[in-house]
Formats: structure tokens, sequence, C-alpha cells
């Protein structure tokens, strides 16, 4: 259920509004799958709207510290003397840093689901 080609086709495809008539489609139709050959869902702003979401949502994290764990993954500071507010991937492999996004990645997609639900099929 979790799979990023699955998941959209489950729990996105055929859900939402056309915003009384405005568009053609439900926005669950028009919702765009990544580029590329599998057309699945796919990183990008995403780890930073989920390290908003986090906290609120899933009980993890703090908005207002990045390297803390949470569903938007977990970072570090740069260069915290000259830049305070700019984070970084951790210092470790990119297996490592992918891993602290995609720990929660049930977590996050149960909760869009719950969401994209609301519209019913």
């Amino acid at each position: 259920e979790w799979h990023n080609v699955h998941f959209i086709e489950q729990n996105i495809r055929g859900r939402g509004t056309t915003h009384e008539g405005l568009f053609d489609e439900v926005c669950g139709d028009a919702f765009p799958g990544a580029i590329g050959d599998t057309g699945a869902l796919k990183e990008g702003d995403s780890p930073t709207i989920l390290h908003l979401l986090s906290p609120l949502f899933g009980g993890v994290g703090h908005v207002d510290d990045p390297t803390a764990e949470g569903w938007g993954g977990q970072y570090r500071h740069a260069d915290a003397e000259r830049f305070p507010n700019y984070y970084v991937d951790l210092e470790a492999p990119p297996e490592a840093c992918r891993a602290t996004i995609s720990k929660w990645r049930v977590d996050h997609l149960r909760h869009w689901k719950e969401r994209w639900g609301r519209y019913g099929k």
C-alpha cells in the first residue's frame, strides 16, 4: 500500500474536486507523478513541507529545529556562526541521510491518505 506508484493510484487518483467546474478533472487526477520511468512520488521540496507538518500532525520534530528528527528528516548546520539558518544533510552516507526521511514514511503517507480520503472516490 505504501509503494510510491501504488499509493498514488490507490489514494489520490479519482479523488478531489473540480473547484465547482473550474477544472476539467478532479485534482487527484491532475496530481503529477515524478518525472521518469516510474512516475512515482519523489522527494524534492517534500522534506521541507514534511518538516513543517511533522510536529503538528505527527507529534515528532520541532518546527524551529531541523536538527531534531521528524517527518522531513534530520539535518545539521552547515556553518552555524556564518549561516545560522542554513541546514544541510548529516555528515553520513547518502543512504543514512535518506533514512532520516524514510523512517517516517508510513506515518506521513498515512496522514496524507486520511486527508485525501475525505474526498471519497
